[in-house]
C-alpha cells in the first residue's frame, strides 16, 4: 500500500469473503463475519430504537444486513447453534478497527482491536454492539449490560 493509502471497504469485504470461501465448514460454524457495512446501519438502527424502542424491527434489520448466501443470525437454524466468534470491521474517517464478540454461555465477551488508539470511541462501539447482542442472542443479556 503506497504512503498515505488506507484500506477501503470493497477491499475488506473482499478478504472477509475469501476467507469465508477458503475455510473448511467445520471450522465456519464457530465464526460469523459481518461485512464492512453492518456496523455502520447497526449504529443508525440502534440510535432510531433508542428513540422510538422497536425492538423487533431493528432486530430484523439489522441481522438482515448479511449477504443471503451466508446463515444470518435470526434465521432458525441459527438458534441454539449460535456461531462462538463474530467479527465486525468498523470504519472510521481513515481508519478501520475490529470488533470482536464472544459468544459463549460461559465465556462471552467484547473486544475492539484499534491500531490508532483514540481514533473509535470503544464505549459508542460497545453500546451498538450490546443493544444488537441483546435483541438476536439468547443468552443472559447481564453478560452485556
Amino acid at each position: 500500500m503506497y504512503k498515505g493509502r488506507y484500506l477501503r471497504g470493497d477491499v475488506i469485504n473482499m478478504y472477509i469473503n475469501e476467507t469465508f470461501l477458503k475455510k473448511p465448514c467445520e471450522q465456519l460454524h464457530n465464526m460469523f463475519y459481518v461485512n464492512t457495512f453492518w456496523f455502520t446501519k447497526a449504529n443508525e438502527l440502534v440510535a432510531r430504537y433508542d428513540r422510538t424502542n422497536h425492538a423487533e424491527e431493528a432486530m430484523i434489520k439489522i441481522t438482515r444486513l448479511r449477504r443471503s448466501k451466508y446463515p444470518k443470525l435470526h434465521d432458525e437454524d441459527m438458534q441454539g447453534n449460535l456461531p462462538a466468534w463474530i467479527f465486525v470491521p468498523i470504519h472510521g474517517k481513515n481508519h478501520w478497527s475490529l470488533a470482536i464478540i464472544r459468544l459463549h454461555n460461559d465465556d462471552a465477551w467484547l473486544a475492539h482491536l484499534d491500531s490508532s488508539r483514540g481514533t473509535h470511541d470503544p464505549e459508542a462501539i460497545f453500546h451498538v454492539l450490546k443493544q444488537v447482542l441483546c435483541l438476536i442472542v439468547p443468552i443472559d443479556s447481564a453478560l452485556w449490560l
